[in-house]
């Protein structure tokens, strides 16, 4: 299908959409992952959408389909950097009854949960000085955006219910783990290894999710945050912490997408994939950005060793992707 693209498409357009907001988010000039170069494609893509949902066969093609998927990712995931709300409106977001599931797709739905009560308590918070409520209702407002983010969070721990044994990351310990892995980047007593780097971003958005819930809970919570949402938050970031490695391996440095010369860990017997060289090229960052980022909202959680070792993953990144005005 891409190379059938045609300049100015509505799937081409769509695409331009998500490479902008995706490269906006990793320029440290541009907060909030939006752009000039965004907008106007966003508004091409919408008005092209439009024309092709007017056109009976255009309306069912795979481009189509593909665009539509595209901009419902840019959507939350704008929405997911700027604390906005997202239009949940049943008809745009329910699928069919007899649709195949899959952990992702489920995933997905509780991101727009999690992304609008974030939204609605930054609201909260930010017109909190302004209000012109009485303290009665501005406390149950409070309670109600508390209760419903321990219900998004109950709904994420069943979500890991659902997820393929075979999706279940495997611990290998440090000691079995090769020194150059473990020299560029390696926090605690093992890292861990997933069937491949797909399924290691899944479980890293689904802990990126949690922990900013986390994170709410315990600013939300009058009586502060409790002992087990600050276990909870830890355990959270241990696990990002964990994921570095099978992302990384050894490399420290920007290099070319098919670099093997860089090692990766796996078990002893066997060996690493060609295919884990590949996406670990080019999604690893992809990764890794989004909880390591989010990570950072958890700094005064994080103990000095935690905070150190967060700040050097972080900076391992940009320079690895050779991120511009980051490279020291």
């Amino acid at each position: 299908m891409l190379d059938r693209l045609k300049p100015g498409s509505l799937l081409s357009t769509a695409l331009s959409v998500v490479s902008y907001s995706l490269y906006a988010a990793w320029d440290p000039e541009i907060r909030n992952g939006e752009n000039t170069e965004t907008q106007i494609s966003y508004n091409n893509a919408i008005r092209a959408l439009r024309t092709a949902l007017s056109d009976p066969e255009e309306c069912i093609s795979d481009e189509t389909l593909m665009a539509v998927c595209l901009l419902g990712y840019y959507e939350v995931f704008k929405a997911l950097q700027t604390s906005s709300l997202i239009d949940q409106a049943p008809e745009l977001w329910q699928d069919p009854q007899d649709m195949l599931q899959n952990p992702a797709i489920s995933l997905d739905s509780l991101s727009i949960e999690v992304a609008n009560v974030v939204a609605t308590a930054r609201n909260y918070s930010s017109t909190l000085s302004t209000s012109t409520s009485n303290i009665t209702e501005l406390a149950s407002d409070k309670r109600r955006i508390l209760l419903r983010a321990h219900i998004i969070n109950a709904r994420l721990l069943s979500w890991r219910e659902t997820v393929p044994n075979e999706w279940t990351p495997r611990p290998l310990p440090r000691h079995q783990t090769l020194s150059e892995i473990v020299n560029a980047g390696f926090y605690g007593d093992y890292c861990d290894i997933y069937p491949e780097l797909p399924v290691c971003r899944i479980w890293n958005d689904w802990r990126a999710r949690r922990l900013k819930i986390l994170l709410l809970i315990a600013e939300f919570d009058d009586k502060g945050p409790a002992t087990d949402v600050v276990l909870n938050i830890h355990q959270v970031i241990g696990d990002i912490f964990a994921s570095v490695p099978f992302a990384l391996g050894s490399k420290t440095e920007a290099s070319t997408m098919y670099d093997t010369q860089f090692r990766y860990p796996c078990f002893p017997g066997q060996s690493v994939s060609l295919n884990h060289y590949r996406s670990a090229a080019a999604l690893a960052g992809a990764s890794l950005h989004f909880p390591l980022t989010t990570a950072l909202d958890a700094m005064p959680y994080l103990n000095k060793e935690q905070q150190k070792f967060l700040t050097a993953q972080l900076t391992r990144l940009l320079r690895c992707y050779d991120v511009k005005g980051m490279r020291k």
